[in-house]
Order: structure tokens, then sequence, then C-alpha cells
């Protein structure tokens, strides 16, 4: 369940897809993505502006291989 920020801090709690509702949109913390067929996706801070933005900062998958990570990826 989404909580709405109000412009008062918001407490981190580190558990998987925290998400904070933002005028128009919402933001997840900890965006864990877990799928049968591709790696664990997780995404530190996932921004959703509905109609103008979805934007991922610090993604990281789980391949065996070590995966990968990305400072920024955005998308509209």
């Amino acid at each position: 369940m989404a909580s709405r920020s109000t412009g008062r801090p918001v407490p981190v709690t580190g558990d998987p897809n925290q998400t904070i509702g933002i005028p128009g949109g919402l933001v997840v913390l900890n965006d864990s993505k877990p799928c049968r067929t591709e790696p664990l996706v997780v995404n530190a801070l996932h921004a959703i502006v509905s109609g103008v933005a979805d934007v991922a900062v610090a993604f990281r998958d789980s391949r065996p291989s070590g995966g990968s990570a990305k400072a920024v990826q955005a998308s509209r």
C-alpha cells in the first residue's frame, strides 16, 4: 500500500518494494522484481510519474556471472 508524502520525512524500512506516493506517481525504494525465467532485478530507487517518466537509479541483477550494474536507467 502506498503512503502519500506530504513534505515530511519518510522512514526507509529497507523492505523490498517500499512505495511512497508522490503527485502524479510514486517512488519505489528497493524495487525488487523476481522472475522465473530472468534473474532477480533490484532498483535502489524507481520513480514513476504517469505519462512523463519511468526512471530507475542504481539497477542490479543477479546473474551467475555477477550480472551488471547501471548508475541510471530512464525511459519515457
